[in-house]
């Protein structure tokens, strides 16, 4: 299932709309779960993208894709009424997007987090080279990058989830 959400904003001068899409569907592959290291199929997986469009130039969005590290700085522009729901999709987004293709068991992202590698500042020499020198880049048999894990979305957290697409 899947679901568009859009924001209108202002910033100053400046008219902003977000575009923030929302897919949960059933993970595709059999994979292990970055924490146990079990072998898993069909549990759900989250997906997001958007787009940011300044207005009145509509047409063409000034950013699209993964526009999480953009979001940070247009969060004290979104209505009120709509701060819940955005805050929600941007956790969301940082928690769980694509849940079915982490490079890293728990540990590793744990570590790496840490170690502020991460975002811009990631790359996957960087990592490796990082788990490495904490004799970490291989953890209980899988070696960091050389498959795609699974992190499960906390079942707390999956009535949130399935309620938006009801909003």
């Amino acid at each position: 299932m899947s679901k568009l959400f859009i924001f209108k904003l202002q910033q100053n001068e400046t008219a902003y709309k977000i575009v923030i899409s929302l897919e949960l569907r059933k993970q595709q592959h059999k994979a292990k779960r970055w924490d146990t290291l079990e072998e898993v199929e069909g549990l759900p997986v989250l997906s997001l993208c958007g787009d940011i469009y300044e207005k009145p130039h509509d047409r063409e969005p000034m950013a699209c894709g993964q526009i999480i590290d953009h979001l940070e700085g247009l969060r004290d522009y979104v209505k009120a009424e709509d701060l819940a729901t955005f805050d929600l999709l941007a956790d969301l987004w940082k928690s769980y997007h694509l849940n079915d293709m982490k490079a890293g068991t728990q540990k590793q992202e744990a570590l790496l987090s840490a170690e502020g590698i991460r975002g811009n500042n990631y790359t996957y020499e960087k990592a490796r080279a990082t788990l490495e020198g904490f004799g970490l880049l291989n953890d209980r048999g899988y070696t960091y990058g050389t498959g795609w894990l699974y992190r499960p979305i906390n079942p707390r957290e999956l009535p949130e989830i399935l309620a938006l697409f009801n909003e």
